[in-house]
């Protein structure tokens, strides 16, 4: 696993279980057109369970919001072939540095408070007689950042200013919304987002969006196919 699969993980948090490439699975297609709000009848009852094999497992971030979303391609299998649900493998996410933060009203309109666990494990060294220096951070998206971190040396807080409010308005934050900051090799920083729950939960009776057309497939079975090839989308 990366280090940009590991701070997806890290963003999308420790209820998110995804299966990898060559897992058996089980698609509910009603149950992926409700989740979605679309209406459709199965013609063939034997379709409401269908097994399946991961082919491809794709992490990528909301273009609009910078959130964890992952696109899962499924080939339909012979269910007599089926060995049950896939493990998911996560142990390997936590040989980086973590630091995460629930952001204030104070966070999501000004200067980002990062606590002095996150200056110390995450950030570069500071020059002992400095007193801010400039951080080149990168998202879950691959875009860099500058935030310019301000260090209080009697106070139990630093702050984060520069790009800091641009990223915040980009990325639609607000207050309750998380992020996590994640240090990688030769002291790069990544950022990650996590929306607040209630929020997604909101957001998702509206903004899915769903195409999907049926074939037939061997058993009789009713597929979804996407490109000639069963996609699956969705925020997790």
């Amino acid at each position: 696993m990366n280090k940009k699969d590991k701070l997806w993980f890290a963003s999308a948090g420790s209820m998110a279980q995804v299966p990898w490439p060559g897992a058996m699975v089980y698609y509910f297609p009603k149950g992926h057109a409700e989740h979605v709000g679309v209406e459709f009848h199965l013609a063939d009852s034997r379709a409401q369970m269908i097994s399946c094999q991961v082919s491809v497992l794709t992490l990528f971030a909301n273009p609009d919001t910078n959130e964890p979303v992952a696109k899962i391609g499924l080939v339909p299998m012979d269910p007599s072939l089926d060995q049950g649900y896939a493990k998911i493998h996560r142990d390997d996410i936590v040989d980086y540095p973590l630091s995460y933060k629930t952001l204030t009203s104070s966070d999501a309109n000004g200067p980002l408070a990062v606590l002095k666990h996150c200056v110390n494990t995450i950030f570069p060294p500071m020059d002992s007689e400095s007193e801010e220096q400039t951080i080149l951070v990168n998202d879950i998206s691959g875009t860099s950042w500058e935030f310019r971190h301000t260090f209080k040396r009697a106070q139990s807080q630093d702050h984060l200013r520069g790009d800091w409010r641009r990223f915040a308005n980009n990325n639609q934050l607000k207050r309750g919304d998380s992020i996590v900051f994640m240090k990688a090799e030769a002291d790069e920083v990544l950022v990650g987002i996590a929306k607040e729950l209630s929020r997604i939960e909101r957001a998702t009776s509206v903004s899915h969006e769903v195409s999907m057309a049926y074939s037939r497939a061997p058993r009789g079975s009713l597929l979804p196919t996407s490109g000639g090839s069963p996609v699956l989308r969705g925020n997790i």
